[in-house]
């Protein structure tokens, strides 16, 4: 399929998967000066408090080399969930200022009288249950 760029405005070929909105230029953040960068640091960040939450990173595998959410300079070593957390809130504030459909508001909390509640997606409010699963 063929596609425009959100970014540069050029058209550009995709053969499978969900259209992406960047042309292959415009994604092209992670070069091989981030990956070498990424890979030579990763070690030595492990221990270290995650830039976001200030938590220490245990597992090398769920740590992000992140970026700085203004200027998009790399920033610092990351929890991956912190860092892909702050990616999504900064694309739904995007997409809601764009004018398209955001998910809805968060739900309210769940009663606290004892008794096992589960929340309805149907109905949009909790409901009791039986607890056994």
């Amino acid at each position: 399929m063929c596609l425009t760029c959100e970014d540069c405005d050029r058209s550009f070929h995709q053969r499978t998967g969900r259209p992406a909105r960047r042309c292959p230029a415009c994604r092209g953040m992670y070069d091989a000066e981030f990956r070498k960068l990424r890979d030579t640091t990763k070690a030595a960040a492990v221990g270290t408090p995650c830039r976001r939450c200030a938590r220490p990173m245990d597992d090398p595998d769920a740590m992000d080399l992140g970026h700085d959410d203004l200027t998009g300079e790399i920033a610092g070593w990351e929890h991956a969930r912190c860092n892909r957390s702050a990616g999504a809130r900064k694309g739904n504030a995007l997409r809601a200022a764009k004018g398209h459909p955001v998910q809805a508001a968060a739900r309210p909390p769940k009663p606290d009288d004892g008794r096992h509640w589960v929340w309805c997606d149907v109905t949009g409010e909790w409901g009791p249950s039986s607890g056994v699963w």
